[in-house]
């Protein structure tokens, strides 16, 4: 069994540590120098980075992008994506333009959905599978596009899988988007003939948010399926 140590024990193994530390600094005095110039100019160039050069970008890019999210909200998808007019960049010029902004990740998710609603489905997954959403609703609607890509592109069963995902990410925070894509989840496997798993999310509708618009008939589908 191992000696316990006393106070006096400790005391000299802290005086020990201590001395090789003192030590090592008076014989390194240039390096640790070094390092903690280093450190100071990292912290300093990080912050000069996004004072002169990132923050301005930014803004820049939130600038370009309003004429574009007026196309897109006219559902003028082709001219979102490549001419807004103006002079102002399209999604497409935003991402290539403005490459690591926060508005350029934005932009491929509305180019994403511009490529969708225009039939261009491969486009439209590579979009917004690279765009890398923030916050609590914009991972709930990449996973909602998604589901609508892989749904017109007939894979029922992807669709499916991310409508749940999508479900599940607004549980806590959106009734109205857990309820929406918890019912086209349930659509969608009662069309694959998997009338226990469209059940159990219908009936996760009525129980868990019967204030959302799609709980009002929400009890149709449940009874057509009882």
């Amino acid at each position: 069994m191992a000696k316990k140590k006393d106070n006096s024990d400790l005391l000299v193994d802290f005086e020990e540590v201590t001395g090789n530390v003192e030590g090592f600094i008076e014989k390194n005095k240039n390096l640790v120098i070094g390092v903690v110039l280093a450190l100071i100019i990292g912290v300093g160039g990080y912050f000069s980075y996004m004072n002169l050069y990132k923050m301005p970008r930014e803004t820049e890019a939130a600038d370009q992008m309003y004429q574009a999210q007026f196309q897109f909200d006219k559902d003028s998808f082709n001219l979102a994506l490549n001419n807004p007019g103006g002079g102002y960049d399209g999604f497409l010029g935003i991402i290539d333009n403005y490459s690591g902004t926060t508005v350029a990740n934005l932009a491929k998710y509305y180019a994403g959905v511009s490529y969708l609603r225009m039939g261009n489905l491969e486009e439209a997954l590579n979009y917004i599978e690279d765009y890398s959403p923030d916050g609590t609703v914009m991972p709930v609607m990449k996973f909602g596009v998604l589901g609508d890509i892989y749904s017109e592109k007939n894979d029922l069963e992807k669709a499916a899988e991310y409508y749940k995902k999508a479900a599940d990410a607004a549980d806590e925070d959106s009734d109205f988007l857990a309820a929406y894509y918890l019912l086209k989840y349930g659509e969608l496997e009662e069309t694959l003939g998997h009338n226990d798993k469209a059940l159990m999310a219908y009936e996760k509708i009525q129980k868990d948010y019967p204030n959302a618009p799609d709980a009002r008939q929400i009890e149709l589908y449940i009874n057509k399926l009882k």
